[in-house]
C-alpha cells in the first residue's frame, strides 16, 4: 500500500472528523476527494462508510444522552431499504451524471439557505420522504448521504447537542447496515484494511479536536457552518462527474 496514498487518507480522514464533530456530517464527502483516486467510486464508498461508522460510534457514546430515538426509526427503515438496492446498482452503474445533477442540486440549495430565504423550512409529507430516499441512494451510489438528511433534522431539532446526538445515531445504524451489504455484495474487501485503519484514525482525531468547540458554539453558527458543507459536497459532486 503506498504510503503517501495512506498519508492522504489519514489526512483527509482528521479534516473529515473536524467537519462533521462540528456540523454533524460530512466527514465521508471530505474522504472521498482521495480515495477514489486509488479505489473505484464503490469501493471508495464502502472504505469511508466503515471508518464514517467509527466516528458515529464514537459521536453516539459522547451525546448518547441527547439522541431522539423514536425520531430515527422510520427514516432509517427506507434510507436503508433504497441504500441497499443503490449498491447493488452502483457496482455496475457509471454515476457521472447523477453525481453532476446531485451537485448542481446541493450547491443550489446550500444558496437557498445562506441566503436566509430557507430560514424556518421544514420538510414534511412528500418533501420529507423526498429526502429520506434521495439520501439513501446518494449514500449507496457515492457514500453521500449526509445533506438531505441534514436538512431533515435540522429542520426538528433544534438543540445543538440533541440534533448531534440524534443525526449521529441515525448515521450509526445505517451506514451499519451499508457495511453489511458492501462485505456480502464483495464490494469490500480484506485489501481494503489499510485505507480503512488509516481512515479511523484520522476521522476520531479530527473529531476529538472538534469536541473542544461544540460547546463554544451557538446552535445559528453550527447551521451555517452545515450549510456551508453543503455546498461543499455540491462543488465535489460537480467535479467528480466532470471528465478529465
Amino acid at each position: 500500500m503506498n504510503v503517501l496514498l495512506l498519508g492522504a487518507a489519514l489526512a483527509a480522514a482528521a479534516a473529515g472528523g473536524f467537519v462533521q464533530g462540528i456540523t454533524g456530517f460530512g466527514a465521508g464527502i471530505v474522504v472521498m476527494l482521495v480515495l477514489p483516486f486509488a479505489l473505484s467510486v464503490p469501493e471508495a464508498a464502502g472504505v469511508t462508510g466503515v471508518a464514517s461508522l467509527a466516528l458515529t460510534i464514537s459521536m453516539v457514546l459522547r451525546y448518547r444522552h441527547y439522541a431522539h430515538l423514536r425520531a430515527i426509526a422510520l427514516p432509517a427503515a427506507g434510507y436503508i431499504a433504497v441504500s441497499w438496492a443503490s449498491i447493488l446498482i452502483g457496482r455496475d452503474a457509471d454515476p457521472a451524471v447523477m453525481k453532476g445533477a446531485l451537485g448542481i442540486f446541493l450547491i443550489a440549495l446550500a444558496a437557498y439557505f445562506l441566503s436566509g430565504k430557507g430560514d424556518g423550512f421544514e420538510p414534511k409529507g412528500a418533501a420529507a420522504v423526498a429526502c429520506v430516499l434521495v439520501s439513501g441512494v446518494c449514500d449507496g451510489l457515492f457514500g453521500i448521504g449526509g445533506p438531505l438528511m441534514v436538512v431533515y433534522y435540522l429542520a426538528r431539532i433544534k438543540d445543538v447537542k440533541e440534533y448531534l446526538g440524534t443525526i449521529q445515531a441515525f448515521f450509526m445504524i445505517t451506514l451499519a447496515a451499508a457495511t453489511v451489504m458492501r462485505l456480502a455484495s464483495g464490494v469490500l474487501s480484506v485489501a481494503d484494511a489499510p485505507l480503512g485503519a488509516a481512515s479511523i484514525i484520522g476521522m476520531l482525531a479530527g473529531a476529538s479536536m472538534a469536541s473542544r468547540l461544540v460547546g463554544k458554539l451557538d446552535g445559528e453558527l453550527v447551521r451555517k457552518a452545515t450549510y456551508v458543507v453543503i455546498g461543499f459536497a455540491g462543488v465535489v459532486s460537480v467535479a467528480g462527474a466532470l471528465p478529465l
